[in-house]
């Protein structure tokens, strides 16, 4: 596009074209009637021109500091634009290149099949040039019958922040187990669950005598002890204070229960010391409320801790009767 005139430049043409129609047309001093128009007329293309230019400016000023990135993609997944964030999301995307070629390994099938679809949201990660990894969230419309646009429009957002959003929601802060809310979720979710729940003996002494510090580093290594006892698709969730819970697949509980009693055989070294911690186990499985079943297990445990008047390595007792507990 070539330069856009000013509106004195405008005018000043205009006169200057106004004075040589007055000095060669026939018409003479009547040019005027016939220029005025012709200068309304240019000068309203020129103002409007010169206000789309900065427009466009204006948007691409715009685009180029938006927090979000936005692609335009050929079904193939080749970008067409690249606008907004790619320096923090991509760092050296470019135009004519594939968009395939900055997602992670294994979400290309996801994100093809997307790409497909041509509408619609989706979740993904996209590899940075540095190496790193992004979690995004893509929201896309077809704009490929628009001869302006010719292709997909991606709006691409860091989810980052809503991960870790979510994340903190059913995530308990100290342990980075699951909290009681997840573990709820979970527990409605399951079928024929079994729960084994934990509280540890004689933990306030701990936390007196060594400081809540020590205490937290005793409920971090009891949630890295619990989580090598069950399978990745089981839950280990910390409910609150001294108190944990697993949600295992049922027929499987004892089992479980018996790793986690070997779980707590080795002391725990904290702040210098050696730390004997042992714990009380409830197990129970199925039923509707299996946590609570569970709990009052566990209780059970303790209070035969007490009559015994020592604490052994770990109490195991279940809602059913199955035994009185093992040390």
């Amino acid at each position: 596009m070539g330069r856009i005139l000013s509106r004195r430049e405008v005018i000043t043409t205009v006169i200057l074209l106004a004075a040589a129609l007055s000095y060669w047309s026939p018409l003479g001093l009547a040019a005027p009637l016939v220029v005025i128009p012709l200068v309304a007329a240019l000068w309203f293309f020129a103002r409007e021109r010169r206000i789309r230019a900065e427009q466009v400016a204006t948007l691409r000023v715009i685009l180029q500091h938006a927090s979000d990135l936005i692609l335009i993609v050929e079904r193939d997944g080749r970008l067409r634009r690249v606008l907004g964030a790619s320096a923090t999301l991509l760092g050296d995307a470019e135009s004519g290149g594939r968009l395939i070629d900055h997602v992670h390994e294994d979400d290309v099938p996801a994100v093809l099949r997307y790409l497909d679809a041509g509408t619609g949201e989706a979740e993904f990660r996209l590899r940075h040039a540095d190496g790193s990894v992004r979690h995004v969230h893509a929201v896309a419309a077809d704009l490929t019958r628009d001869e302006r646009v010719r292709g997909l429009v991606l709006t691409v957002r860091d989810d980052e922040s809503r991960q870790a959003l979510r994340h903190r929601a059913w995530h308990d802060p100290l342990t980075g187990l699951a909290n009681r809310a997840l573990f709820d979720e979970r527990l409605t979710e399951t079928g024929e669950p079994a729960v084994l729940f934990i509280d540890l003996d004689a933990f306030k002494p701990i936390n007196d005598r060594l400081g809540h510090a020590a205490g937290d580093e005793v409920l971090r290594i009891v949630a890295r002890r619990l989580q090598t006892c069950v399978r990745a698709t089981d839950t280990v969730a910390r409910l609150g204070g001294d108190e944990f819970a697993l949600l295992v697949e049922a027929g499987s509980e004892l089992e479980v229960a018996a790793r986690v009693e070997e779980a707590f055989a080795d002391p725990f070294a904290v702040g210098g010391e050696l730390l004997v911690v042992t714990a009380s186990v409830g197990v129970a499985a199925g039923g509707e409320d299996v946590l609570a079943a569970a709990d009052r297990a566990m209780y059970a445990v303790k209070r035969q801790h007490a009559r015994d008047d020592r604490l052994p390595a770990a109490g195991l007792g279940d809602s059913d009767g199955r035994g009185p507990g093992t040390r």
